[in-house]
């Protein structure tokens, strides 16, 4: 069996920097006449792992982009060994992943891999990336887009460390500009005027709106935490990972989200109008004219 061709090493971003997740390079062999053998190898970052090609959630796939030119021949399969861990099939450090083809001699084969990594804690963002390989009967060698990267992992580490920074910061900045959007700007001189005019002292007023805040921010991360605690605890982290991480990525969860804005956004333009039970109402009313932190 001959090697062929080897292809340029891919990247795409993983988490949050621009270091890539796995590092793949792409080989190519001949099987038998008409039909070759795509190996996807890849060198996987250290501390984080992929699954395999039959994970519900989290698979390696790949997609032929080359029309009509290349036929799959059988399924992509796992060609090394995978590791249980935490009840999951996984790889660590390097995996492989091969695939027979049909297609002619000088074919230019060009695809798509896709995968996502997790770390033992979180899972980043699916990655996918374009590769390019020509099979033929020729001796190996090597593509132009062909690369060897040889990195001080000290400095990758430093690299994705400060894509995460940059992350955290841009993300810090897109919250100051949600201060400019038409249904949270107006609410700025309303929420001031509140804590100004409504208490007896300056002093008063600062302790208002520092707990109005902190309530705001508990709000958002304390039935969070309560649900990735009890995850954590029902099922361990690979599970929590895998539950939010579906919520994050799988349609259904995304296209309910999507239909529950909607029904507010046409009863803020008056199609209908969502009222609380009388009830509720009324105890909200009496409880405002109330004086205290509670």
């Amino acid at each position: 069996m001959a090697v062929l061709l080897v292809s340029a090493a891919v990247f795409a971003q993983g988490f949050g920097g621009d270091t890539p997740s796995v590092r793949w390079e792409v080989t190519s062999s001949l099987v038998e006449e008409g039909v070759y053998r795509l190996s996807f190898k890849g060198e996987i970052e250290r501390g984080q792992h992929i699954y395999g090609v039959d994970h519900p959630d989290n698979p390696v796939s790949v997609e032929y982009t080359s029309s009509g030119t290349v036929l799959p021949n059988g399924p992509l399969k796992e060609a090394s060994e995978a590791t249980v861990f935490k009840g999951e099939r996984v790889f660590f450090h390097e995996a492989v992943f091969t695939q027979d083809i049909k297609a002619k001699e000088g074919t230019a084969i060009e695809g798509v891999i896709t995968w996502q990594a997790c770390t033992d804690e979180m899972c980043g963002f699916p990655e996918e990336q374009d590769f390019s390989i020509t099979v033929s009967g020729a001796t190996a060698t090597a593509d132009e887009g062909h690369q060897t990267l040889i990195s001080d992992p000290e400095d990758e580490s430093q690299e994705s460390r400060k894509g995460l920074w940059s992350l955290v910061i841009e993300a810090i900045l897109w919250g100051f500009a949600m201060l400019l959007t038409p249904c949270v700007f107006p609410m700025i001189p309303m929420t001031i005027s509140f804590f100004l005019k409504g208490s007896d002292s300056v002093r008063q007023g600062r302790f208002k709106a520092f707990m109005y805040g902190l309530f705001i921010v508990l709000l958002y991360t304390v039935p969070i935490s309560v649900i990735i605690g009890l995850t954590w605890l029902l099922g361990g982290e690979a599970v929590t990972a895998d539950i939010f991480n579906w919520l994050a990525t799988h349609w259904l969860p995304n296209i309910i989200f999507f239909l529950v804005f909607m029904v507010f956004a046409a009863s803020f333009f008056g199609a209908f109008e969502i009222v609380l039970p009388s009830s509720w109402q009324n105890k909200s009313d009496a409880a405002s004219g109330k004086k205290g932190l509670a």
